[in-house]
């Protein structure tokens, strides 16, 4: 069953090793220079994740312009 929710930090290191999972083209947000901000900014943005029998196969990072628009930043879904 898919389920689609909020993201949390109970997300966060199933979000990374998806990430990682890519290689090299997510790495500017898995990279250990810059990983701990990418996390912080999980929390800040509009985060949503998708879990299939609960195992993350998804998730959307989005920013708001203070109510008129919605920017999709990262949008991934893995690919198995």
């Amino acid at each position: 069953m898919i389920e689609i929710r909020k993201y949390s930090k109970d997300d966060q290191n199933q979000l990374i090793d998806l990430l990682k999972k890519q290689n090299e083209e997510w790495k500017c947000y898995w990279h250990e220079d810059v990983v701990e901000k990418y996390k912080e900014n999980l929390l800040k943005s509009i985060t949503y994740v998708a879990y299939d029998n609960n195992k993350l196969c998804g998730f959307v990072r989005c920013i708001e312009d203070f109510g008129f628009y919605i920017y999709i930043c990262d949008l991934l879904v893995d690919q198995s």
